[in-house]
């Protein structure tokens, strides 16, 4: 008697032996969990019936054939993921049997493995580890958002009144005119001792500064002092985890990887800086808990927005049934997304006198609230000024016991650290003005997150 199989729409089933050789060995890689055979029988002559009887994990199903044999055609269920042993018997009424043994691998890969995909931002803690690990380089600039304020102030050379002190006894009659006299020093600063003269107070007359005789009064001759301040933070960075599972109890997961990919953009790969991470291999699980692996990656946000992250990963089945060199291949993908808000929001209010004089060097403060919800994280002020007037450093000078006062090159900086939602910190720089004037007008421009404040002098405060 001769028996051959063959199985139908049910995926690829493939013979492992000589069906002729007693016993074969057949591979499901995937589709219906069912078995189809259509066997053909020839019988001997004595045209007996028979009857072909199939069982396996999934059950035992019987079918007779007529007296002359033929075909037969049974669907037998396949338990998924699993090496299916399968017996086929033949017998007839005379006690006359013929047995065949087949071994099927059923992979349903969908079954198999199982991926979660999950996103998160990093807290202020682990973003400092990062950097003290050096995954997150302070050093480099794509790290930061820079939010810019400039600020243009009119120093106007119109004649402007001055105040003059003139001194004069008291009770004496009203002066015709006025003189400028050096008021005397305290009783501690040496010198003669004036308690025999009158006692004197002060007169305040206003004086306009005069232009040359026969002249008209000069036209006026405004300059400006350019004030540019750039806040740097640091960009929001995110950790996205991709969790893999082998819930097929017998198979193992060889050789994964797995690919970071930004449909969107605007976002970066930080850890691995190349986006790629290799899971190795995982093992099948107890059949309570799967086996799983998570990696994790480090990605930052450089454009405002809801912005999608997708995972794409593949490897390899291996295990019962499945050749070394015939492992099966699976690949998947998976999506989450993060929100890049951008910079903090921040107030910045800047203090500045409404009148300078040549080579007398002010205070200029800025103060910078965070009124955002989030932490400015290693924030720091770049601040220059231009036009006429320059950032000075002021020294004492041990040989001359007098304070010099020397340009800095490039900007003033300071780093601030972390500013907290509500936290007000402050920089304050002496500026050397290259004219004399009064204030006269104040305009400025800064990005969105910023609003900009300009407090001159007594003149008052300025929304720009």
């Amino acid at each position: 008697m001769m028996m051959i199989g063959r199985q139908e729409n049910c995926g690829v089933i493939k013979p492992m032996r000589n069906v002729m050789a007693g016993e074969c060995s057949w591979r499901l890689l995937a589709g219906p969990v069912f078995l189809s055979l259509l066997c053909f029988m020839v019988v001997a002559p004595s045209w007996t019936e028979v009857t072909v009887s199939i069982s396996g994990p999934g059950g035992n199903l019987t079918q007779r054939l007529p007296d002359a044999g033929g075909a037969f055609a049974l669907d037998l269920p396949l338990t998924k993921n699993a090496v299916n042993n399968i017996s086929v018997t033949a017998s007839d009424i005379h006690g006359n049997s013929e047995r065949k043994d087949l071994s099927i691998t059923q992979v349903s890969l969908d079954n198999v493995v199982i991926s979660e995909f999950t996103s998160e931002p990093l807290s202020p803690e682990r973003i400092e580890e990062l950097v003290n690990d050096g995954v997150i380089d302070l050093e480099d600039p794509e790290n930061f958002n820079v939010s810019i304020f400039t600020i243009v102030l009119t120093i106007n050379n119109t004649p402007v009144p001055i105040s003059v002190p003139v001194a004069r006894p008291i009770n004496n009659p009203e002066p015709t005119g006025y003189e400028n006299i050096r008021l005397p020093r305290g009783g501690n600063s040496g010198g003669d001792n004036h308690s025999n003269k009158p006692p004197l107070e002060i007169v305040i007359f206003e004086e306009p500064i005069p232009s040359a005789p026969g002249e008209p009064a000069p036209p006026p001759v405004p300059g400006v002092l350019i004030i540019e301040g750039r806040i740097k933070s640091l960009k929001e960075f995110y950790s996205c985890r991709l969790l893999l599972m082998n819930a097929s109890g017998i198979f193992t997961l060889t050789d994964i990887t797995a690919t970071l990919d930004f449909p969107d953009g605007g976002l970066s790969n930080i850890l691995p800086v190349d986006g790629v991470v290799s899971f190795g291999s995982i093992l099948p699980g107890d059949g309570i808990v799967p086996g799983q692996v998570e990696k994790e990656f480090i990605i930052r946000g450089d454009e405002i927005g809801v912005r999608r992250v997708r995972v794409n990963f593949g490897g390899l089945v291996t295990g019962p049934g499945i050749p070394d060199d015939e492992a099966i291949p699976f690949n998947g993908s998976a999506i989450t997304d993060v929100e890049v808000k951008g910079p903090p929001t921040f107030q910045v209010e800047v203090f500045h006198p409404d009148y300078v004089v040549t080579d007398e060097p002010y205070e200029l403060r800025v103060d910078i609230t965070n009124t955002g919800n989030i932490p400015a994280l290693y924030t720091s002020l770049e601040l220059d000024v231009g036009g006429d007037g320059q950032i000075v450093q002021c020294e004492l000078e041990e040989e001359t016991g007098q304070i010099a006062c020397n340009p800095i090159d490039g900007p003033s900086v300071r780093n601030f650290g972390h500013i907290l939602p509500g936290e007000t910190v402050s920089e304050t720089v002496l500026v050397n003005p290259l004219r004399d004037g009064r204030i006269s007008s104040c305009m400025g421009v800064s990005d969105q997150n910023i609003s900009l404040q300009v407090y001159v002098g007594e003149i008052g405060r300025a929304h720009v």
